[in-house]
Parts: structure tokens; C-alpha cells; sequence
């Protein structure tokens, strides 16, 4: 089964990426917006002050052109500082486009600086050009002069946002985290008497929804529990009374013809077998319908022994089919309740004897399990969860009686075949007794 990861884990993670992507897109807009604004703003500025100058210009054509500190016009090519048109094509200039620059002087290598410049033709028809030069770090515009970290600024703006989230997101993890295990905890320790207890708050709606779906779930689950409960000790002490009577009115019928035919005694022993395992069902059910865990007394059973006899017992279902029944049963002493053991067994074999119709079963008893391999044609055979046709209850009943006993049990198919393995608990002193009852 593929390993669940943490709902945490799991959120933060892509709440992460989430984050990351959010704060990169951000930062790229961020940049893209300042530059922008600062290009416009300048450009702004610049055709204002040619616009301001073509009406004036158009008024009285002596208009001087507009200067100061750090803004040069010059009205046609011709008047263009010659590092300007050394560096830049003035007749390439769009008009009323804004060109930004960084600039080193040749007269003085150490001089940088930064110069935003633009060309606007004018209603004449002659060209209008502006320059205006920063040439000194403190006399730069301040959104310029921080234009060159901005990068870093969005760097270190982004990884404040990124340790805030990272907090938020936090405080909210610990805060439904707690709730989800403290449902956890709740859940885990739910019994019987605690069905009835007012149920405790979880903080969020839906938490306590989920509780509430849990504590209905359980209760529905423990009160089915109770009817199956009572209807199985109910039915097996109902059932034990007919099964007695028809138990004596079998040994009278011994005793009152015991010069029966062959045919006869084939359906005597038949309802032997059926009243024998209708009694062992019956006390099994008993037993595995109490309320306490107690295991029942244990007693030393010699499961060689008890396999041959199940063997004999279930034989008839072989009667017509081609299968070739291997038996290897040593004496082998267990201390365990015999009328499970044996209904058990009893359920292994049976089963093994009525879905093969062609091909070989083998039964292997060792000192700490008991094997039974059907190989060949397999019809049907019921898996571990599934009922079958044998005593009503089968591999079910089987599994239900391992648990009890603790007893580890496997049931499964293989390719041409399906095996059964019952281990067993068993006693050393048991082994001791029965050096060589193990099989290779």
C-alpha cells in the first residue's frame, strides 16, 4: 500500500511554491511598474516644458529656449553638444520618446552620470531637443538613483513576505493540527461507556462534524456487535437442546439395531458425523460469543492424531473425483482447547476436500503449524473473508477462532493452487516428547 504523507507536510509544501510563485510574479511586476512610472514621469515632464515652449515659441519666435541647472535645449541638430552626437544618432530620436542613459564623460573618466533626453518637433517643423544631465550621485532623482538596487530591495522585500507567510501559515497548521489530533486522540480512546458521555468540542465546525459522524459510526457498529452477540449465544443455547436429543435418540437407535445393513450404517455414520460437528459448532460459538477474552483450558492434543481422524471423517467428499490425498500427520502433543482446534481443522480440511475436483492435497503437520496445499483444479475455494458452504460459518469461523487463541493463520492462492497454514502454540515439553515428529 502506498505510504500516506502528512496533511502538514502536504499543504505547507505546495502553500510554499504557491507562496514562491506568488512573490517572483510580484517581484517582476513590482520592477517592471517602477521603472515604467519613473520613465513616464520624467517623459512627462519633458514634453511639458516643449509644449510650454512651442507656445511660447509660436507667440513671439525670439522666445529663448528653456534652461536651468541641469536642463539643456537646443533648438536643431546643428547646436547639439558634440558628445551627444558622438554617442547617439539625433535624427534617429523619436519625437516626445523619452531615452534614458547612463553616461561616463570623456573629458573626465570618473565623472558618471545619468542623462534623460528627448526630441520634439515643432510646429515649424524644426526639432526641439531636450537634455537634461545628471552628472553627480546626490543630484540624480531619487526613484533613478535607487533604480540600480532595486533588484536587492524586491530580494529582501520578498524573503520579509515569504518568513511572514511562513509564520501565518504556521499558526494556522498548529491551530487545525491540534484540533485534527486532538479528534485523533478522542477517536482512539472511544469505549463503550464513553459512547454515552457528552462528546468534547474540536473548535472547528467541521472537525466536529467529522466527530460526530465518528461517534454515530461507532455507536451503530457497537450496537450491532450487541445483536450479533446476543443472537449467537441465544441461538447456541436454543440449538444445544435439539442437538442432545438427537445425540440420545442416536444411541438408542445403536442400541435398538445394531444389526443394521451397509446402507444403513452409511447414514448412521453420516448423521453421526452432522450431530457430532452441529455439537463442536455449537460449543464454538458459545465460546466465541462470551464477553471476556479468557482463553478456554488447554489440553494436550496430539494434532497428528486429530488430523487423521478429520481426514477420515471429511474422506467421502473425495468419493468421485481424481485427487491424490498426501497425508504426512507425526505425532505432534499441543496444549490447546481441543473442540476449537479441532473445529478449526476441521473447516481446513473439509474445504481443501470439497473445492479440489482434480489434482492433489497435502496435508503437512509440523511441530508449529498444520499445511494444507490444494493443487491442480480448484473450484471456488473461498477466500478468508469470504463464507463458504461447509458449516455455515467456515473460514470466517476459522479466523475468529485463530484470533482468540492467538493463533497466527494464513489463507491465500498461489498460481495452480491455494494454502492454508494454521501455526500453532505449543508446549517444549510437548517437543521434548516427540524428537522426531518434525518434517523437512
Amino acid at each position: 500500500m502506498k505510504q500516506s504523507r502528512k496533511l502538514r507536510q502536504y499543504i505547507g509544501i505546495r502553500l510554499g511554491l504557491l507562496t514562491l510563485i506568488m512573490i517572483g510574479v510580484y517581484s517582476i511586476l513590482v520592477e517592471f511598474s517602477l521603472v515604467k512610472g519613473m520613465e513616464e514621469t520624467a517623459a512627462f515632464n519633458l514634453r511639458r516644458t516643449a509644449a510650454d515652449f512651442e507656445r511660447a515659441y509660436k507667440a513671439n519666435p525670439s522666445t529663448p529656449l528653456p534652461e536651468w541647472s541641469r536642463l539643456k535645449t537646443y533648438l536643431g541638430e546643428r547646436d547639439l553638444p558634440e558628445w551627444f552626437k558622438a554617442r547617439f544618432s539625433p535624427k534617429s530620436l523619436e519625437s516626445g520618446k523619452l531615452l534614458t542613459e547612463e553616461i561616463v564623460l570623456e573629458d573626465n573618466g570618473s565623472r558618471e552620470g545619468l542623462i534623460l533626453a528627448m526630441a520634439c518637433d515643432l510646429f515649424d517643423g524644426r526639432r526641439l531637443y531636450l537634455i537634461e544631465t545628471y552628472m553627480e550621485q546626490d543630484d540624480i532623482p531619487g526613484a533613478f538613483r535607487y533604480s540600480e538596487n532595486l533588484d536587492i530591495l524586491i530580494l529582501a522585500i520578498g524573503i520579509g513576505f515569504i518568513l511572514l507567510i511562513f509564520m501565518a501559515v504556521r499558526a494556522i497548521f498548529r491551530r487545525v493540527s491540534a484540533s485534527l489530533e486532538s479528534l485523533a486522540d478522542w477517536a482512539g480512546g472511544l469505549t463503550r461507556e464513553s459512547l454515552e458521555e457528552p462528546r468534547p468540542g474540536f473548535a472547528f465546525r467541521e472537525v466536529d462534524q467529522l466527530a460526530d459522524l465518528i461517534q454515530n459510526a461507532v455507536r451503530d457498529l457497537h450496537q450491532a456487535l450487541v445483536r450479533e452477540h446476543f443472537f449467537l449465544r441465544s441461538a447456541s443455547h436454543e440449538l444445544r437442546t435439539p442437538i442432545a436429543v438427537l445425540r440420545s435418540n442416536m444411541d438408542l437407535l445403536e442400541r435398538l439395531r445394531p444389526d443394521l445393513d451397509d446402507g444403513e450404517k452409511a447414514v448412521y455414520r453420516r448423521m453421526d458425523r452432522a450431530v457430532n460437528t452441529m455439537r463442536r459448532l455449537t460449543e464454538t460459538l458459545l465460546w466465541l460469543s462470551r464477553k471476556d477474552e479468557n482463553i478456554p483450558v488447554s489440553e494436550p492434543v496430539d494434532i497428528g492424531s486429530l488430523v487423521n481422524d478429520l481426514v477420515e471423517e471429511n474422506r467421502y467428499l473425495l468419493k468421485g473425483k481424481h485427487v491424490e490425498l498426501q497425508v504426512h500427520a507425526p505425532s505432534v502433543l499441543v496444549a490447546i482447547p481441543k473442540a476449537a482446534c479441532r473445529i478449526a481443522l476441521a473447516n481446513l480440511i473439509r474445504n481443501a476436500f470439497q473445492y479440489t475436483s482434480l489434482g492433489t492435497v497435502e496435508i503437512r503437520v509440523k511441530p508449529d503449524a498444520v499445511i494444507i496445499t490444494n493443487t491442480g483444479q480448484v473450484i471456488g475455494f473461498p477466500g478468508p473473508n469470504e463464507a463458504d458452504f461447509g458449516f455455515g460459518l467456515g473460514l470466517i469461523l476459522v479466523s475468529q477462532i485463530a484470533r482468540k487463541l492467538n493463533l497466527a493463520y494464513e489463507n491465500g492462492s498461489f498460481p495452480g493452487g491455494h494454502r492454508a497454514v494454521l501455526h500453532l502454540l505449543w508446549d517444549d515439553d510437548s517437543k521434548a516428547a516427540c524428537p522426531n515428529s518434525e518434517i523437512g
